[in-house]
């Protein structure tokens, strides 16, 4: 509305409800939409066997380490030039059930 005139004629109620309302405790509804989709969408890809198949893929040809004389270096570079990717590990629980080896790095004194 501006000085009281609609500017978009037209615009079911419902519609105006849905963008405009507040339906729980005076939350405005595009927060609780938003909450409710967000829901579905970790319900969906944490959940579900489709989820499980477009969770985040890749490679590292130089290997995990990038480090010349580890055993790990260029130990997907074959695999990532045939387009065959790993799951990416992205979540601490995950990195930490994976996790190989760690170099742990300390200034010198």
């Amino acid at each position: 509305y501006s000085a009281g005139v609609p500017i978009v004629s037209g615009v079911p109620e419902s519609f105006l409800q849905l963008a405009l309302g507040r339906w729980l405790f005076g939350i405005p509804n595009p927060i609780i939409v938003m909450a409710l989709v967000l829901g579905g969408l970790w319900i969906l890809v944490e959940r579900t066997a489709v989820g499980q198949e477009i969770q985040a893929v890749g490679g590292n040809p130089v290997g995990q380490s990038g480090v010349l004389f580890d055993r790990h270096y260029k130990d997907q570079a074959a695999r990532f030039a045939e387009g065959i990717y790993e799951a990416e590990y992205l979540s601490e629980s995950d990195i930490t059930a994976h996790t190989q080896s760690t170099l742990t790095l300390e200034p010198a004194r």
